[in-house]
C-alpha cells in the first residue's frame, strides 16, 4: 500500500480530467435545457397522440442499444488499452473487428426495425389513420440507430484519447442543430415524420463530424477487412457479455420497484413512487458524466502498469465524488418538498393515503448519493477488466433489491419499497464494492476510510443538521423562492465542502490559485480600459 502522501499524477493530467468533467457536464446541461424547452413546443405542435408515437419510437431506440450485446463497451475498452500500450497493430485490429462487427449489428437493427414497422398494427394500439406515420417514424428512427452502430468505432476514439471536450463540443453543436431542424420542420407543417427526419439528419451530421475528427485525433487509425481477427472478436465478446449482464442487472434494479408496487398495492401507488424515482434518476445522471472520464484514465494506468497512480486516482477521485454527491444530494433533498408541490401540485406531491413524494425521494437519494460516490471504483474495475466481479455485484444488488422490497412492501408499503432499493445500494455500493476495489489495488481498509470516507462523513453530518433545521422554515411559495432556497443551500454546501472536504493543498490548487489568476486578469482588463 502506497503512502498516502505519495505524489499525485501530474497537474496537467488532473487538469485534463477536470476539463473532461466540465465538458461532460456542459453537454449534459445543454441536453437537459434543450429537452426542457423543446418538449412543450413539440407537444403543442403535434398533439398528445402523435407525441406518444414519438415517445414510443424513442423507447424502441433505447432497446436497440441492447442488441450489440455489450460489443460497444468492448471496442471502447480495447481501443483505449491498445492506445495506452502504444500497440498500433492491435489497435487497428480491434478497430477493424469492432467496425465490421457493429456494422453487422446495424444491419440486424435495420432488419428488426423493418419488421417492427411492418407489424406495428399488431404490436401497438395505433389509430388506423396514423398507421402510415407510425411506420415511417419507426423506419427513420431505426435507420438512424443502425447508422450509429456503423460509426461507433470512431466515436470510441474520443474516449481512447481522452478528448471528451471535443466529443461534447460536437454533441452540443449537433444537439442545438437538431432542435433548430425540428422547429423548422414543425413550422413548415411536416409534423411527426418531419421531426424524425430532422433529428436523424442532425444525428448523421454528428456521426460524420465524429468520424472526421477521430481520423484527425488518431492518424494511425486504419480500418480494413483484412485486419478483422478472431482474437479481437473473442475479447469483445468476453468483455461485452459481462457488460451486458451489468446493464441487465441495472435494468432489473430500476424496474423492480414499479413491478413490486403494482403487484401488492393499487396501481395508483406507482405514481408517487415514480415521481420520486424520476428526480432520483436525474440526480444519478448528473454524476454519470463525471465518472465516465475516469474510465480511459484508469485503463491507461492499468495498461502501463502505473499501479501507484491508479491507487491515488481511486482514493482522490472517490473522495471528490463523495463530497460532490453529498453536497448536490443534500441540496436536492432540501428543495424536494417545495419542488414537488410546485411541479405537480399539492394533490400529487402529498397524495392521500401515501407518504409525501419528497420523503420517498429523500430515502432513495441516500442510496443514490452513495452509488454516485462509488462511480470511480466502478470505472477503475472496468478499466482493469474486472468486469465479471462488477457483474456479480450488480446481480447480487438486483436480487437483494427484489427480495427486500417483497419482504417490506406488505407491511411498510411505499416506504418499504424505498428501503428495499436504498439498503442494497448502501451494502453493495457503499461497502462491498470498495472492499473488492481496495483488495484489487492493494489498499488497506483503514487507508480507504481515512482518505475517502472521513471528510465526506463529516460533511454529511453538517448537511444533515442543516436539512433538519430547514424543516422549521416556511414552505416555499413559488419558483422564485425555490430558486433562492436552492442558491442559498448551494452556497452553504460549497462553503462547507471547501472548509471540511478539501485538504489544504487542494484548497490552494482548486480555489486560491484560480482566484488569484482571475484577479490578475481582472486587474489587467481594468488597466486596459482605464
Amino acid at each position: 500500500m502506497p503512502n498516502s502522501d505519495s505524489a499525485l499524477p501530474q497537474f496537467s493530467y488532473k487538469k485534463m480530467l477536470l476539463s473532461n468533467i466540465l465538458s461532460n457536464w456542459a453537454g449534459y446541461a445543454v441536453g437537459i435545457v434543450v429537452s426542457f424547452l423543446l418538449t412543450p413546443y413539440i407537444l403543442a405542435s403535434i398533439g398528445q397522440t402523435r407525441y406518444g408515437i414519438w415517445a414510443l419510437a424513442s423507447t424502441l431506440t433505447g432497446y436497440y442499444g441492447l442488441l450489440d450485446l455489450g460489443f460497444r463497451a468492448g471496442v471502447t475498452q480495447y481501443l483505449t488499452r491498445h492506445l495506452a500500450a502504444g500497440n498500433s497493430d492491435s489497435l487497428n485490429k480491434s478497430a477493424s473487428t469492432g467496425f465490421f462487427t457493429l456494422m453487422g449489428c446495424g444491419v440486424f437493427v435495420l432488419a428488426g426495425t423493418t419488421l417492427v414497422a411492418t407489424l406495428a398494427h399488431i404490436f401497438f394500439h395505433v389509430p388506423p389513420g396514423l398507421l402510415r406515420e407510425v411506420r415511417l417514424v419507426i423506419l427513420v428512427v431505426g435507420a438512424s440507430a443502425a447508422i450509429e452502430f456503423v460509426f461507433f468505432t470512431y466515436s470510441a476514439v474520443f474516449t481512447a484519447v481522452q478528448r471528451f471536450d471535443i466529443s461534447n463540443g460536437i454533441g452540443i453543436c449537433t444537439r442545438l442543430l437538431s432542435a433548430s431542424f425540428i422547429i423548422f420542420a414543425l413550422k413548415m407543417g411536416y409534423g411527426l415524420v418531419g421531426i424524425s427526419i430532422a433529428m436523424s439528419c442532425a444525428n448523421l451530421i454528428d456521426y460524420l463530424l465524429r468520424w472526421r475528427f477521430a481520423v484527425g485525433l488518431l492518424p494511425s487509425l486504419r480500418i480494413a477487412p483484412s485486419l478483422v481477427n478472431y482474437r479481437s472478436l473473442m475479447d469483445f465478446a468476453s468483455f461485452g457479455f459481462w457488460n451486458f449482464i451489468i446493464r441487465g442487472s441495472t435494468r432489473l434494479i430500476s424496474c423492480t420497484d414499479a413491478l413490486v408496487i403494482a403487484a401488492y398495492m393499487p396501481v395508483s401507488a406507482v405514481t408517487p413512487f415514480a415521481l420520486a424515482a424520476s428526480l432520483r434518476d436525474n440526480l444519478d445522471n448528473a454524476f454519470a458524466p463525471v465518472g465516465q472520464v475516469f474510465f480511459p484514465a484508469a485503463t491507461e494506468m492499468d495498461a502501463k502498469g502505473r499501479v501507484d497512480e491508479l491507487r491515488k486516482l481511486y482514493l482522490t477521485g472517490s473522495r471528490g465524488m463523495f463530497l460532490l454527491s453529498f453536497a448536490v444530494g443534500s441540496v436536492a433533498i432540501l428543495c424536494s418538498s417545495g419542488f414537488f408541490r410546485l411541479w405537480v401540485g399539492p394533490r400529487f406531491a402529498q397524495p392521500t393515503g401515501y407518504p409525501a413524494v419528497s420523503f420517498l425521494f429523500s430515502l432513495l437519494a441516500i442510496g443514490s448519493i452513495v452509488t454516485s460516490g462509488q462511480r470511480i471504483g466502478y470505472q477503475v474495475l472496468m478499466g482493469m477488466r474486472k468486469i465479471r466481479l462488477l457483474a456479480v455485484l450488480f446481480i447480487a444488488e438486483g436480487l437483494a433489491n427484489l427480495i427486500v422490497s417483497l419482504a417490506l412492501v406488505r407491511t411498510w408499503g411505499l416506504v418499504g419499497v424505498a428501503i428495499g432499493t436504498t439498503a442494497p445500494a448502501l451494502l453493495f455500493q457503499g461497502i462491498v464494492q470498495p472492499f473488492f476495489v481496495c483488495g484489487v489495488l492493494g489498499i488497506s481498509w483503514w487507508a480507504y476510510i481515512r482518505e475517502v470516507v472521513l471528510r465526506p462523513c463529516a460533511l454529511a453530518l453538517v448537511f444533515s443538521l442543516g436539512i433538519i433545521g430547514a424543516r422549521y422554515l416556511e414552505p416555499v411559495a413559488g419558483w422564485g423562492a425555490l430558486v433562492a432556497l436552492a442558491a442559498a443551500g448551494s452556497c452553504l454546501a460549497l462553503l462547507s465542502l471547501a472548509i471540511i472536504g478539501l485538504k489544504t493543498d487542494e484548497r490552494k490548487t482548486l480555489l486560491f490559485s484560480p482566484a488569484r489568476g482571475l484577479a490578475r486578469r481582472l486587474r489587467a482588463l481594468l488597466y486596459r480600459c482605464a
